[in-house]
């Protein structure tokens, strides 16, 4: 059996010997060469999906259950900082800064407890197998908050309309 990466189509090609076949139906290794559940008995065989060789963790999120109001695609969600996994050596500690601080709503008046997880590209929970984090939060305490209201002038009646 020989397993190639066809770089035209960006898929894994399974060439069997003759009399061969190979199950990919009890298994997640099907799932990181691009293929279906199925049992391989053809000589060649072309993966129907891109390898999922990251499985999904090329981007890394930090999700924090007080914040909902983090704007992410276009959709509030609690993430409060994302990084890519490039820079980073398997196996090896790390630290990351953001090089830019950002302040969102923290949605309770008071924090009798903090959940800090981490996820992947697909919203995930990351398994950490126990290994040692450590996160620093800045929180910041508005006293008030004002909001500016929306008016409109009208010049049929030549007054302000609250919008």
């Amino acid at each position: 059996m020989t397993l190639e990466s066809q770089n035209s189509t960006f898929r894994v090609l399974i060439t069997l010997k003759t009399n061969y076949q190979l199950d990919l139906t009890a298994s997640n290794f099907k799932d990181l060469i691009g293929f279906d559940r199925v049992i391989l008995k053809d000589e060649k065989n072309y993966g129907t999906r891109v390898p999922n060789l990251s499985k999904h963790t090329e981007m890394l999120n930090i999700d924090c259950h007080l914040v909902i109001t983090s704007l992410v695609d276009g959709v509030d969600t609690d993430i409060i900082f994302s990084f890519s996994t490039s820079v980073l050596r398997p196996s090896y500690c790390f630290t990351i800064e953001p090089r830019r601080v950002t302040f969102n709503f923290v949605n309770k008046n008071t924090i009798p407890s903090l959940r800090i997880y981490i996820t992947d590209r697909k919203r995930g929970r990351i398994n950490l197998n126990n290994a040692e984090t450590a996160f620093s939060l800045l929180l910041k305490r508005i006293v008030s908050c004002y909001y500016m209201k929306s008016y409109e002038f009208t010049t049929s009646t030549k007054k302000w309309i609250n919008r």
